[in-house]
């Protein structure tokens, strides 16, 4: 069997060199357009594509829910991973909130006293020993300011009402815990590119012309 080196030094078999970029940050930074707009890029490119989209709940839940449905999303998220190598399908796997998004919601957790810091360790540890090409994967975290993030999509509430989580204060503080995550676990994987805007507004072609430069 036919066997190559890719560009990151890994050996592949069947001819096909899997990639995984993951898109991970604050609400309403351009995960979900990013991941659309590659989509199509790749579909006129005539270039396969998987994409992988492992969901968490946003809503205020009980402690015992919280760590449950962390838990859940990453067993979830590790078998699409296991899949996309199984099938060897698509040279190229979008992940839009993917590990590195499990490990800020992570820290997320433990700002509100949901989760200890030293069990939210253990989880992390142990998704970052197992989870799959973690140092094939490139993340690109986008960081956006609260009001930037409101004026993109006016159905948050700028406030603290009850009736969503998604609000100003929230998102002011998923940003930090983006950046705590990035400080812990950046040198986890191949390269995390922070994207941050709350000093340089970047246009949705921007961000894409990053993500496609790093291929």
């Amino acid at each position: 069997m036919a066997r190559h080196v890719d560009s990151f030094g890994r050996h592949h078999a069947r001819g096909i060199i899997l990639k995984f970029i993951e898109l991970a940050g604050t609400p309403k930074s351009g995960k979900d357009s990013i991941q659309k707009n590659l989509a199509s890029h790749f579909q006129d490119a005539d270039i396969s594509i998987i994409e992988l989209k492992g969901g968490i709940s946003r809503s205020p839940v009980k402690k015992k829910d919280s760590i449950a449905a962390l838990v859940w999303s990453m067993c979830d998220l590790q078998i699409n991973y296991i899949n996309c190598q199984l099938q060897k399908k698509a040279s190229y796997t979008i992940i839009n909130r993917g590990f590195f998004d499990r490990l800020i919601w992570i820290e997320q957790y433990i700002k509100l006293g949901i989760i200890d810091e030293s069990v939210a360790k253990k989880y992390a540890d142990c998704w970052l020993e197992f989870a799959f090409d973690k140092m094939n994967t490139i993340v690109f975290l986008l960081i956006t300011p609260p009001d930037k993030a409101i004026q993109r999509d006016p159905r948050i509430i700028n406030g603290t009402s009850k009736q969503s989580i998604m609000n100003y204060s929230f998102l002011s503080s998923f940003n930090e815990s983006c950046m705590l995550a990035y400080a812990r676990y950046k040198n986890n994987f191949k390269h995390v590119q922070l994207v941050d805007e709350r000093t340089v507004s970047f246009p949705l072609i921007d961000k894409v012309d990053m993500v496609l430069a790093s291929l």
